[in-house]
């Protein structure tokens, strides 16, 4: 889910609302997004649905006017994803929070390593404004900022790993709470659907066992 409006106001000018789709990846803007994030990435031949997710992120925030160096970002759940490295050559300040060395997800060389607290940089990409992100260990259910912190709250691929609907639920209302009035907020998360006869999800490029990612 997203929300936010353009800065200058009115309408969005694309659904954020929906489920991954292959033809998303015919849109020239998407491409672009995703030659900036991920510029070795030939899309002709190679198309996944976490680079879908990337830029969504990129083009919501574009939209709703937050793509600049005075905003101020947290991402809940975010590991070492790509986009941070990306965001902290645009906004202003980038915060990423996950429980790193703890869980599934923290084996060496995986999302929430605990060397990305000590060592960002070595899992980076490319270059990126130091100085412009923040890593800290934090559990979602409990964001220890004060209320109103920040312009932009995004998770991708996240939430659906923070436990039970109650613990969902937690998570949800702490990004609503350290969210600014006018601020946005996006998210992405798999979505378990059966597919039509014929169809391979790995094969088509829409993600493991999954049917796509609701935004």
């Amino acid at each position: 889910m997203s929300s936010g409006e353009r800065a200058s106001g009115g309408a969005l000018s694309r659904q954020y609302a929906k489920l991954c789709d292959l033809r998303d990846f015919e849109d020239p803007a998407l491409r672009s997004a995703i030659a900036e994030l991920i510029p070795e990435r030939d899309l002709d031949s190679h198309i996944e649905r976490k680079v879908w997710e990337y830029a969504m992120v990129v083009l919501f925030l574009e939209d709703v006017g937050r793509l600049h160096d005075g905003t101020e970002a947290l991402s809940v759940g975010a590991g070492d994803e790509r986009i941070l490295f990306w965001l902290a050559n645009r906004l202003g300040r980038v915060v990423a929070t996950d429980i790193y060395g703890q869980g599934t997800f923290a084996e060496p060389g995986r999302e929430a390593d605990s060397s990305m607290l000590t060592n960002p940089a070595s899992h980076a990409p490319y270059p990126y404004r130091e100085d412009h992100l923040e890593v800290r260990w934090m559990d979602a259910r409990e964001l220890d900022f004060a209320d109103e912190s920040f312009d932009v709250v995004f998770s991708v691929s996240s939430i659906e790993h923070f436990g039970s609907p109650r613990d969902v639920s937690r998570a949800a209302a702490e990004i609503g709470r350290v969210l600014r009035p006018g601020g946005a907020r996006a998210g992405s998360h798999r979505a378990a659907l059966s597919w039509p006869t014929g169809v391979d999800s790995r094969r088509d490029g829409l993600g493991g066992t999954h049917a796509g990612d609701g935004w």
